[in-house]
């Protein structure tokens, strides 16, 4: 089977999982904005991403360098040695971090302090046996395992709040109910726990693991970091209802890290493997033609229909989260370029390039949030994050030059900078019957464009033989 044919059939099957779990998220998104209140919800939203900002630290991104090593594993002795290691790592991490933080839930009162700390904990495992199905090559169960995770969620959500009328509360013990199942689901279907002994436990695994690991965290963190700093900076300056209000706006580029998340899956599998290639870059740079020209074609047009979905599905009180929506949907799309390189930078096992860009990243949100907040509200976030992220990019791409190079077609880029401006801007001024119209055009348009491009990958994925 040849790499694009891979690639393409496992971005078929991870887009099969994660369309299911994620479109019941999204559906269950305007009873969430009915049910609960702008401030309800910017808490949640705060607390949630807090949360996935610390758990990187915890693990310290073993989960990520168990995925790796195990991709290199020649045998089960090898895969017992890199699961056995790991667990320990993790084991380690979390009795230390449970530690400091019952001890510092007992002197301060934190809300949702305890449920938080829970979430944390089954976080942490739940996303490392996820990856180690994944890096034990069992991409069904591991597809799978998504889609058990959200309709778990969606079924306790909906038992906690209509049977039990919890408010905020249903979002903790729906999470942490989802986090068990999929655990449990994931050790016994893999076998994980045969894989799993301080006999196997390898030293001399620890320190090179750990120097892959560690580089990765700001990489991993400059999605979070870029969405913390915007949350706590417009609690404080703007209020919880304000972020309530951005939290729904940044569902809408959620659409977009949707797709990106589950070719990115698929990619960095590819990336990895081929990295050793000779014709390596000349792969990256057609995978790269057709990722963007898929991906941009698909912000554009949603860019020229989130309005009248905001509208329709969200309802009034949160009609003007598509303003700040549509700035944040070209951030997304700079952050998966900025992601397609970092998955370059995986294979060469280089993650020191993913921690400088994301730390610039990092840096620059914070200080345009800190200086414009103030005088340009939500816009301002929203302006800053796709500032950041189009950094990150920018940065990655000059640091890749030595390592491995992808060819950019100019001409390309400007024409959906263009196109991109103008599907911004026609929501401002055109009517919402214009807005459905220029959405089907911009979709007939593009599949006349690139309809070479579309049949070349349904050929080449059904070619037999390959």
């Amino acid at each position: 089977m040849t790499d694009a044919k891979r690639l393409m059939q496992d971005t078929i099957l991870y887009s099969v999982a994660q369309f299911g779990s994620r479109i019941l998220l999204f559906v269950m998104l305007p009873f969430y904005t009915h049910y609960f209140s702008p401030d309800e919800f910017g808490m949640w939203d705060l607390i949630i991403t807090t949360i996935a900002f610390m758990t990187p630290f915890i693990s310290m991104e073993m989960i990520a360098a168990v995925y790796r090593w195990l991709l290199d594993a020649k045998d089960d002795a090898n895969r017992q040695q890199v699961i056995s290691t790991g667990t320990w790592i993790i084991t380690r991490n979390l009795l230390l971090f449970n530690g400091l933080a019952v001890v510092v839930l007992l002197l301060f009162s934190i809300p949702y302090g305890w449920l938080s700390l829970i979430v944390i904990n089954t976080d942490v495992i739940s996303s490392f046996v996820q990856q180690i199905t994944r890096g034990l090559q069992r991409n069904i169960l591991f597809a799978s395992l998504g889609i058990v995770h959200a309709i778990t969620f969606v079924a306790f959500i909906l038992i906690l709040i209509f049977v039990m009328h919890m408010r905020i509360e249903a979002f903790f013990y729906a999470t942490i109910a989802a986090n068990i199942l999929v655990t449990a689901v994931a050790i016994i279907r893999a076998n994980i726990h045969t894989y799993v002994g301080f006999h196997f436990l390898k030293r001399s695994l620890i320190k090179p693991m750990l120097m892959y690991a560690l580089p990765i965290i700001p990489g991993a963190l400059s999605w979070w970091v870029i969405s913390l700093s915007d949350r706590y900076f417009i609690t404080f300056y703007l209020g919880v209802h304000a972020n309530g209000i951005f939290a729904v706006a940044a569902k809408i580029p959620a659409i977009i890290m949707l797709l990106n998340s589950v070719f990115a899956l698929a990619w960095k599998d590819s990336a990895i493997r081929t990295f050793n290639d000779e014709e390596k870059n000349e792969y990256y740079t057609n995978v790269f033609s057709l990722f963007f020209k898929g991906l941009s074609a698909s912000v554009i047009c949603i860019l020229l229909s989130s309005k009248l979905l905001i509208t329709w599905f969200i309802g009034e009180t949160y009609v003007d989260a598509w303003k700040y929506g549509n700035i944040l949907m070209v951030g997304a799309l700079f952050h998966a370029c900025a992601l397609f390189w970092a998955a370059g930078f995986h294979g060469a096992k280089k993650t020191n390039a993913i921690f400088s860009s994301a730390v610039i990243g990092a840096i620059l949100s914070v200080l345009g949030n800190l200086i414009f907040i103030p005088f340009f509200g939500l816009y301002a976030v929203a302006i800053t994050s796709a500032i950041s992220f189009l950094g990150v990019w920018l940065i990655r791409i000059k640091q890749a030059k030595s390592v491995f190079r992808i060819q950019m077609d100019s001409k390309i880029i400007v024409f959906f900078a263009v196109a991109g401006g103008i599907a911004m801007a026609l929501p401002y001024i055109v009517s919402d019957t214009m807005q459905i119209v220029s959405t089907i055009l911009a979709v007939v348009l593009f599949m006349v464009l690139w309809w070479k491009d579309i049949l070349w990958v349904l050929m080449r994925y059904m070619r037999k033989g390959d």
